[in-house]
């Protein structure tokens, strides 16, 4: 492999889904995947602004596989070309 890439490591992990405003179900039991019971099912992610504040690129608890950034860790990604994100709006 001849290009340079970068590893990241997010291991911040925040509470901050607004459930009111989510789509989502829980993993249980019934589902066969132990390690995610009481986890998140998530349809439509939406976090709370106030939970989030001071936290520019972290993963959401319960549902650690999204990766949330800041709007303006979104635009430095874009600006330096970073390949490989999908951005969708939490708010």
């Amino acid at each position: 492999m001849d290009e340079p890439f970068e590893i990241l490591n997010v291991l911040d992990i925040v509470d901050c889904v607004d459930e009111e405003k989510s789509d989502f179900s829980r993993w249980t039991e019934e589902d066969g995947r132990p390690d995610k019971v009481g986890d998140y099912r998530m349809n439509v992610l939406r976090v709370n602004a106030d939970k989030v504040a001071g936290h520019g690129l972290f993963r959401v608890k319960g549902w650690q596989i999204a990766l949330v950034c800041s709007q303006r860790i979104r635009d430095l990604l874009i600006e330096h070309g970073v390949t490989g994100v999908r951005f969708t709006s939490v708010s």
